[in-house]
């Protein structure tokens, strides 16, 4: 019989998401500042930013993962992380490659965040 994992209190989502995503983070962004010429070379710019987005919902989807209780929730968590984060990373991407540098940034990160989150928020109920 499958017994579920007790719910993790606040505190440790909190300690697990914001620690967990900052490693992730780092762990990708080492890429782009070790590895981006290589990967521009080899993959091609689109290929580059595909590879980022897919170790971003794949490591990040690890750690908020690990927050998840009960039987086949997370493959369901995923495939919503997923579609969450595509989103994010293409509102991200049409405002960066539109608008540009630091402009472009600030509004895909604010058009991704509300996309992304209103994936999760109309899914996940």
């Amino acid at each position: 019989m499958y017994e579920s994992k007790p719910l993790p209190s606040l505190a440790k989502s909190i300690v697990t998401g914001a620690i967990g995503f900052c490693v992730v983070s780092l762990c990708v962004f080492a890429t782009v500042a070790f590895a981006e010429r290589w990967m521009y070379q080899n993959l091609g710019m689109f290929g580059s930013y595909i590879a980022w987005i897919v170790l971003l919902i794949l490591l990040s989807g690890a750690v908020f993962g690990s927050l998840v209780v009960g039987r086949w929730r997370l493959p369901q968590f995923y495939l919503l992380w997923t579609l969450a984060f595509f989103g994010y990373a293409a509102a991200w991407m049409v405002a960066y490659f539109t608008l540009g540098s630091t402009k472009g940034e600030l509004v895909g990160a604010l058009a991704g965040s509300i996309l992304m989150a209103l994936v999760i928020a109309t899914r996940s109920t």
